[in-house]
């Protein structure tokens, strides 16, 4: 019973991508929840990161390993606005750069964020993706590095 239930799950879950329904379904909430807080919807800054998640067990999806982090995994990259509502979410293999997975997750905003002007990243970003955002979009991206003198966690502006 078990079984049958987790395939019809997948099957639906995989329908729902395929479909696109997912994004809507972000777009739909991001849009909603910004218009109740009386906020900007789609925004005008967005920051984006992102996380590598190790592998876990039963997952046949592409993986990587994590050159800096040493992690055998899948990577999200996320781009939210102000409030943390969440405007894009790619998930590639762990071993796909910051730049490469930005560039994915920020080309689904294409015609979704008439009023964005600008995203705020760390140095991560500092290469591909800002002259493909610049180029492609003409968004301006502000890059965050902390001072060289500071040490552990600095709270940056706007992230």
């Amino acid at each position: 019973m078990a079984d049958g239930l987790q395939r019809g799950c997948r099957y639906h879950f995989r329908q729902f991508k395929l479909r696109g329904i997912w994004s809507q379904l972000l777009e739909f909430t991001a849009v909603r929840v910004s218009e109740s807080l009386d906020k900007q919807a789609p925004p005008s800054l967005l920051a984006i990161d992102s996380q590598v998640v190790k592998k876990m067990q039963f997952i046949n999806l592409d993986t990587g390993i994590d050159g800096g982090k040493s992690v055998n995994g899948r990577k999200r990259t996320i781009l939210v606005d102000t409030l943390g509502i969440p405007w894009s979410v790619k998930v590639t293999a762990a071993n796909i750069s910051d730049n490469q997975g930005a560039i994915l997750a920020v080309s689904s905003l294409k015609g979704k964020a008439p009023s964005l002007q600008k995203i705020t990243a760390d140095g991560g970003y500092k290469t591909t993706f800002v002259d493909y955002v610049t180029r492609e979009f003409k968004w301006e991206v502000e890059i965050a590095q902390k001072p060289e003198s500071t040490q552990g966690f600095v709270p940056k502006k706007n992230r």
